[in-house]
């Protein structure tokens, strides 16, 4: 029986370190940027967190001009984030143009890129010769709030790729604004009536916590149970200090072999139920 119950508490605390890594895992990704709507310089970050606007360094119109200009390299580059424009052999919607001849990537098709660190904003579809790809051009978007826009080339091209860096408090990922305040009154749920079983009616009220938010709640008061008291035992008791005080330890260190361990076995398993058909 206590060799039951041992098994039943190890495949809890596993399924507990799963859920921990996972969470881990996720906390750890990078948010990505959306394109807002046709725009080529203004993303939304998917996780609602801000966006990036590069519009106040950009000019506009009709007949836009690169808002940089005099980008010094090996040669000279002119840009403009946000608008098409046409500079001597520079045609047809141009981002980034290479001495007024050669589009180095064009507005269409721009790409920011948030999982990068710094964020980029690419753009593609540049003249092609003389290399055997069309061209584009990586901009490098480095916040800083001090700086209002300041723009250098690596001008080192590999495979056709020109990479660039902006420092700009543009660049920044900017807050979203809070909501507006309204003066509507707040709107009320009808109170429904329920009958219970003996025929009596009673009021239904509507429960603002969620049964997950419930068990998640469970959970991390056991959890924050668990490493308090076992802690306190080990360190008053058994006179451990340190790591040596923490509950259960081999076990937290042997965590990732047995989790490990058990996606194999399900796999295993998987598999061969799978395979395990016989021909007639």
């Amino acid at each position: 029986m206590t060799s039951v119950v041992s098994q039943r508490i190890a495949c809890f605390q596993i399924l507990l370190g799963c859920g921990a890594l996972a969470s881990v895992w996720r906390w750890g990704e990078a948010a990505n940027c959306n394109m807002r709507g046709s725009s080529t310089c203004i993303c939304d970050m998917d996780d609602h967190s801000g966006f990036i606007d590069l519009t106040p360094i950009s000019n506009g119109g009709s007949n836009p001009k690169p808002f940089f200009t005099g980008i010094k390299g090996n040669f000279e580059y002119s840009y403009n984030p946000c608008t098409g424009y046409e500079e001597g052999g520079c045609k047809n919607n141009n981002a980034v143009c290479q001495s007024s001849k050669a589009s180095c990537g064009r507005q269409p098709g721009a790409k920011f890129d948030t999982t990068k660190n710094p964020p980029t904003l690419t753009y593609y579809n540049g003249d092609q010769p003389p290399f055997p790809q069309k061209r584009i051009s990586t901009i490098s978007l480095v916040c800083d709030e001090g700086t209002d826009h300041k723009m250098e080339t690596k001008d080192d091209p590999v495979k056709s790729e020109y990479v660039f860096t902006l420092t700009s408090k543009y660049a920044c990922v900017q807050k979203n604004p809070p909501p507006p305040v309204t003066t509507q009154p707040p709107i009320t749920r009808p109170i429904q009536p329920t009958t219970t079983s003996g025929g009596h009616t009673k009021q239904k009220t509507d429960n603002p916590i969620s049964l997950g938010t419930i068990l998640d709640l469970c959970v991390f008061f056991v959890l924050l149970s668990y490493f308090t008291i076992g802690f306190a035992f080990m360190y008053v008791r058994r006179g451990a200090r340190g790591s040596e005080a923490i509950p259960n330890r081999e076990f937290w260190i042997a965590l990732p072999g047995l989790v490990k361990e058990g996606c194999l076995l399900i796999v295993g398993k998987v598999r061969r139920r799978g395979s395990g058909y016989e021909s007639l």
